[in-house]
């Protein structure tokens, strides 16, 4: 809780208008994480660089820069197949995700929008990016509880209108899901994006 506290009051100080609401999302639950975020997306980092910042800000004076390709997207002007680079403010500090840039790693990341400087942040911190598993058949999966937090928990209940199929609302509803392929995760968080922006237009999301 401390650490937390810590990390807001930092990431206030964060460029304008990177905010700590954003940034530390409002609960870890899938469907806030969605909404604070402005891509979603499933990224195999290539290579990463060191930038000075000019303008030094709390706890970073310099921001890593991350190119490489995107694998899917649930939301954003990306899609699979584009190659990317976006940076990220070289935050020392406990909770703060760590990004593993190998030419072979791959995880999702829910990016925040641009701060006045270009940089975006993980939403919800480590609760924002999530590693992917590769297995020895190739099939690519998420833990979604690996974070020790269940994203998926009570997310039929908190939005009844969610249009989920039968294996889509069998994976949401089950506490002991573990792994979950890829496909399956982007397959309901664009379901929830849709949901968002339903609600949204009827003026019951805030």
């Amino acid at each position: 809780m401390k650490n937390r506290l810590v990390l807001l009051i930092v990431l206030a100080l964060l460029p304008s208008p990177l905010f700590a609401t954003q940034v530390v999302a409002r609960s870890v639950a899938i469907d806030n994480l969605s909404r604070d975020a402005q891509d979603i997306i499933s990224f195999k980092c290539k290579s990463l660089k060191t930038e000075a910042l000019e303008k030094k800000v709390i706890l970073a004076d310099s921001v890593n820069v991350y190119s490489g390709e995107v694998l899917d997207a649930a939301k954003g002007g990306h899609k699979a197949g584009d190659s990317i680079s976006f940076k990220i403010h070289n935050i020392k500090s406990m909770g703060m995700p760590v990004l593993r840039c190998d030419g072979s790693a791959e995880a999702v990341l829910f990016l925040s929008r641009p701060s006045d400087d270009g940089s975006v942040a993980i939403v919800g911190l480590t609760y924002g990016k999530i590693d992917v598993a590769r297995t020895s058949e190739d099939k690519r999966l998420v833990n979604i509880t690996a974070t020790g937090r269940d994203i998926f928990k009570d997310l039929t209940a908190r939005r009844p209108s969610l249009s989920l199929n039968s294996r889509q609302a069998e994976i949401v509803q089950n506490p002991q899901r573990g792994q979950v392929e890829v496909s399956d995760f982007f397959a309901i968080v664009k379901e929830v994006v849709k949901d968002i922006e339903r609600t949204q237009k009827k003026g019951d999301e805030r």
